[in-house]
């Protein structure tokens, strides 16, 4: 922990990420900074698990988003294998993912799978390592490239099609409450939102789907 900690102050991260079997005793003892935690689910039943680890923080509010991975009995991250995207799809369509940080979609990630993998799992970001290398440890550029233009691409207003995705854009706005509606059916929402800009573009492309009250 006290390499952690030096590198950490000598590089001036913003946060780190812990991709080992860190337990919230542990955390609670010697980590006082911003983390990420990684998580590498077995069941679609995974959320409890994630709600009982924040629970245990004595300081919740550093932890500042969920990575979820794909399990490998032997090997912590970097396998190239996926998660079943539609577990987690299924936990949020559930509200078992409620009251949770952000969730990080990693896991066998490519340039011909993210925007796939967005589309189902709705995640706030996505994590990749081996899927953009061309060799193991060697990052491509072609393949970092496709990848990012692939995810951005699926994010794009244009590409909103439910309601899923629709509320993916508030929380991008900055939208804290969301009370009534869905996309698919037109009904009206009321938002409060920090930043009306991506607001306003969603507005203008599709006016006669988006309403917004409270802006």
């Amino acid at each position: 922990i006290e390499d952690l900690i030096a590198i950490g102050n000598t590089v001036g991260f913003d946060i780190l990420q812990l991709h080992g079997s860190e337990t919230p005793p542990w955390i609670n003892r010697y980590l006082d900074v911003p983390f990420l935690k990684a998580f590498r689910p077995r069941r679609s039943g995974f959320a409890a698990s994630l709600h009982r680890f924040r629970a245990a923080l004595e300081r919740p509010q550093q932890l500042r988003g969920l990575v979820l991975d794909a399990y490998d009995p032997s090997l912590a991250g970097g396998t190239g294998k996926t998660l079943p995207w539609k577990w987690i799809s299924r936990a949020r369509d559930a509200g078992q993912l409620k009251g949770l940080p952000p969730l990080i979609l990693a896991g066998g990630l490519t340039p011909d799978n993210v925007a796939e993998a967005i589309r189902i799992a709705r995640p706030a970001a996505v994590d990749v390592a081996s899927g953009v290398e061309s060799r193991p440890g060697k990052k491509d550029y072609a393949k970092l490239r496709d990848f990012i233009a692939a995810a951005k691409e699926y994010f794009d207003v244009d590409q909103i099609k439910d309601r899923a995705h629709f509320f993916f854009l508030m929380e991008k706005a900055g939208c804290t409450e969301h009370l009534i509606g869905s996309y698919n059916d037109k009904k009206y929402y009321l938002l409060r939102l920090k930043n009306v800009k991506i607001l306003d573009k969603l507005i203008a492309d599709k006016p006669k789907e988006y309403r917004a009250l409270d802006t």
